[in-house]
């Protein structure tokens, strides 16, 4: 396993960016908790695709501790950081939206995906 960030005792690892742990928090709740830009900097940036709304059994998030978190300038940060990674996250979807109905058009007109025609 890859350490992505270590910091104030959390440690994030590559594979697991969504795991929940005893209480249901992910790293990037414990991170956001604690104020940890860097971390969840870290953690956004892995490419490990991070849900941010994966919730404990209060419903809780990342996003609705953000929204709790006192004002300052760590919580503009992390507010800028997860507006950043919503808006990528949205534009590799559609990419792959895109890529999937053109696949589906292609084969309807007997193209397989890579231009082999099919028999």
């Amino acid at each position: 396993m890859e350490i992505l960030s270590e910091g104030r005792g959390v440690a994030v690892f590559f594979e697991e960016v969504n795991r929940q742990d005893g209480r249901g928090w992910t790293p990037l709740m414990h991170a956001t908790k604690g104020g940890l830009v860097d971390v969840i900097d870290a953690v956004l940036s892995s490419g490990g695709g991070v849900d941010l709304s994966v919730a404990d059994k209060h419903k809780r998030s990342a996003l609705t501790i953000l929204g709790k978190m006192q004002p300052g300038a760590a919580k503009e940060r992390i507010r800028k950081l997860f507006d950043d990674y919503s808006s990528n996250v949205g534009v590799v979807v559609k990419e792959k939206e895109k890529n999937e109905k053109e696949d589906e058009e292609r084969a309807v007109e007997g193209v397989l995906p890579g231009g082999i025609m099919s028999p």
